[in-house]
């Protein structure tokens, strides 16, 4: 094992953090009233400030960058004149269904417009009826749930138990477990198939977590980030186009450090991939071009990635402004993929990697549940048959966590996953 820090354990942190917000607000909270006059003029300035102002120069520049940049790409893609290739095609198709989910951001529409065109197309090949899928990663279900028909049998698994309470009430998930996805408590080929969405590019030590999934399944999707998906941010490309190199690769470090990921570069993601799976087929998208005019959204919007802030969607999908934003944000996605197929694919920010496992071994019998922390089947009632620990359920989810994480499920927060938005990923 590389002596590098595990980026993921962010995510113990986050979740960590979660459990500690639903504890401090269970204390007294000062009334506002009770606060020094300036103290509270302040508040009031920082709420107008957050609720209206903020959103409303938002909405207009975001609204001059569209129309702008829509003009220069249907000027552009006329004189290209070429018809989408089929992969294209499909992403094209799948826009529609992304647009009331993230209003007006551009990033994780035109991704995950691929990334279904991807799934849609591969998984019907590697699949058997009634072929028993795990999820790894699923985070809160949204991009899964457009996947999967109710009739699936998906086994979703994550760390985040507030992720997992929202995919655990789709009706594709027959069980939720919160465990350790890089090293799922899983038996050794008890899957057909491993899907991650998503997630490998929050992993440090990517051979041993790709080792340990190709073990349990016999074939696997999944995707992963290029270091272009960092300086494909406005603020590093547009630095790198005036030629600050250095500042340019800080400002793209701190990003990728930032949203807790571990890039590297394509060569050795290949490398990976291959210690342990035979690649099946793979797809790369988002230019380090296109991914830079996505992300002219995000940074307008504040933010690097999904979803789009709370105080943006609520006015963007209201009555008054939804008539607009919605079509925009579909003309210019469209545009934007069509263009794509136009650039360069060797800095593509995103890859899909459809697998044969090089180390399945198909497993006897239907039980696929181990433990965390010896390996050893459970019994019925989830006990270890070999050290003896006990798992349980918790607000319908099972915490099969080693006990260095326990504290995960006995800290677990009711009233927070309440406030968790359904699609907040």
């Amino acid at each position: 094992m590389s002596n590098a820090e595990e980026i993921n354990l962010g995510y113990v942190d986050h979740v960590r953090s979660l459990n500690g917000a639903g504890k401090a607000a269970a204390g007294t909270v000062p009334s506002i009233a009770s606060y020094p006059l300036k103290w509270r003029l302040k508040l009031k300035f920082d709420a107008l400030l957050r609720k209206v102002l903020w959103p409303s120069l938002s909405f207009c520049a975001l609204l001059l960058t569209t129309f702008a940049l829509e003009a220069w790409l249907r000027l552009l893609l006329t004189i290209k004149r070429s018809k989408p290739s089929p992969f294209t095609g499909l992403a094209l198709g799948r826009v529609a269904s992304f647009v009331e989910q993230y209003p007006f951001h551009l990033y994780p529409i035109v991704c995950k417009a691929f990334e279904l065109a991807c799934l849609e197309t591969e998984l019907p090949k590697l699949l058997d009826p009634g072929g028993r899928i795990l999820e790894v990663a699923i985070g809160d279900g949204t991009l899964s749930a457009r996947v999967f028909p109710a009739h699936a049998n998906v086994i979703a698994l994550d760390l985040s138990p507030y992720s997992l309470k929202k995919a655990s009430a789709k009706p594709h998930v027959k069980q939720a477990v919160v465990c350790d996805c890089m090293n799922p408590p899983i038996r050794g080929g008890s899957f057909q198939i491993l899907l991650a969405n998503n997630f490998l590019h929050h992993v440090t030590h990517k051979e041993e977590t790709l080792a340990s999934w190709s073990r349990i399944a016999e074939k696997a999707i999944f995707n992963e980030n290029s270091p272009t998906w960092a300086s494909g941010w406005p603020v590093p490309y547009t630095l790198k186009k005036r030629g600050r190199l250095e500042d340019s690769l800080r400002a793209a470090a701190e990003i990728e450090r930032e949203s807790l990921q571990h890039l590297e570069p394509r060569t050795n993601l290949e490398a990976h991939v291959a210690a342990s799976y035979e690649v099946i087929q793979s797809f790369s998208y988002l230019s380090e071009r296109t991914f830079f005019l996505c992300g002219l959204y995000s940074y307008l919007m504040g933010c690097y990635g999904p979803p789009t802030p709370p105080t943006l969607k609520g006015p963007f999908l209201a009555r008054p402004l939804r008539w607009l934003v919605l079509p925009l944000s579909v003309d210019i996605a469209r545009l934007l993929i069509q263009y794509d197929q136009h650039q360069d694919r060797l800095t593509d920010s995103f890859i899909s990697y459809v697998c044969r496992s090089r180390n399945y071994s198909p497993a006897v019998g239907h039980a696929f549940l181990v433990c965390p922390d010896c390996h050893s089947d459970l019994t019925e009632t989830n006990e270890c048959t070999g050290c003896g620990n006990e798992y349980s359920c918790t607000d319908g989810m099972l915490f099969l966590l080693p006990k260095r994480l326990q504290d995960l499920q006995s800290d677990y927060n009711y009233e927070v996953s309440l406030l968790t938005a359904k699609e907040h990923l």
